[in-house]
């Protein structure tokens, strides 16, 4: 859910082996081969792009192809997916005031709004790439915690000091709804399929009734999302709780007063063997005993202190690398904090 094509600054080889600005064509091909259901191309503050993909998109067919832009500035960049429409990104333009009215005008014209690796630094190397705006979090949609990019630097390793993880948690706690994705940021469709950062890797899986861009940015937008580490895939995961009567699925809200039992319930398809850690508010984890089989149907509970809480799990080899991580079940999110 995040890559570039020479319409920014996308590379690939070309027949001959030459080094050129990669055709789209070449970035949507090596997805459909990846059996990647949708794939959204956000070139750094470009639209020239959406063409190509209007053309394409007939004959991929078996692919949902998604416009979108990089919104790439000195305090932040932003996935703005969706966005066709011209957009000022110079700040301090006069329709550029700051960054908040430039998220305000995209989000106007229909854009679904993901903050792009937040924890990334922020200089020479990788200008304004970190998040430094001030921000109006109502207008964000979504964070992209783990970037292909990042885990690139780090050998592979999807926690590591460039991941946002620990950012998007502090906005939870803060009492901020918003999904945690990931995003490959391909710059490079030649790259194999095992390596960090390669079109697709790490994956969002969005859980939506159709495949078509309003149902996959409504399943976004209400935390219907897992982010997939592993290869060749995962092929389920989803979170469910139920209390007092009443249950919620992985993005959605549950009241339960206080001192009511709370049952947790995990799925997994896919990934036997694996282990769910379960993360709650304030970074409290347990790490659940190992069930096998391809597939996994794991229960647990918790007691309610009728506070507004959230509780996600991750999914986690025998090395206790991270295979997937899950958005949460917000708990007495209506209530007062």
């Amino acid at each position: 859910l995040h890559a570039h094509s020479g319409h920014s600054d996308g590379s690939c080889r070309s027949r001959l082996g030459v080094r050129i600005a990669c055709p789209v064509f070449r970035v949507v091909e090596t997805a459909a081969a990846r059996d990647l259901d949708f794939i959204a191309l956000t070139e750094h503050n470009a639209a020239s792009h959406t063409q190509a993909l209007r053309e394409l998109q007939p004959y991929f067919d078996d692919i949902l192809l998604i416009p979108g832009r990089e919104l790439t500035t000195f305090q932040g960049h932003a996935n703005l997916f969706g966005l066709t429409a011209p957009l000022e990104f110079r700040l301090g333009a006069p329709e550029a005031a700051d960054l908040d009215g430039v998220l305000d005008r995209a989000g106007a014209l229909g854009a679904t709004v993901s903050v792009n690796h937040p924890r990334m630094p922020s200089g020479e190397a990788c200008m304004g790439c970190g998040w430094q705006a001030q921000t109006d979090w109502s207008k964000v949609h979504a964070i992209e915690v783990l970037n292909g990019g990042a885990m690139a630097a780090f050998g592979g390793r999807a926690e590591s000091p460039l991941s946002g993880v620990g950012f998007w948690e502090g906005l939870l706690d803060q009492g901020h709804r918003l999904t945690a994705i990931g995003g490959s940021d391909s710059h490079d469709p030649d790259r194999p399929v095992e390596a960090p950062g390669a079109l697709g890797r790490p994956a969002t899986v969005i859980h939506a009734a159709r495949l078509s861009q309003s149902d996959l940015m409504a399943g976004l937008r209400a935390g219907r999302v897992f982010i997939d580490l592993s290869h060749p895939g995962l092929k389920w995961l989803d979170l469910e709780a139920a209390a007092a009567g009443r249950t919620a699925l992985m993005g959605g809200d549950l009241d339960a007063p206080a001192g009511a039992l709370i049952a947790f319930r995990v799925a997994i398809e896919g990934a036997p063997g694996a282990r769910i850690e379960v993360v709650e508010s304030g970074g409290v984890r347990e790490l659940l005993p190992a069930q096998a089989g391809e597939q996994i149907d794991q229960t647990f509970t918790r007691r309610s202190d009728g506070q507004r809480r959230w509780l996600r799990i991750n999914l986690r080899d025998e090395r206790g690398a991270l295979l997937a991580m899950g958005n949460p079940v917000y708990l007495n999110w209506g209530a007062a904090p």
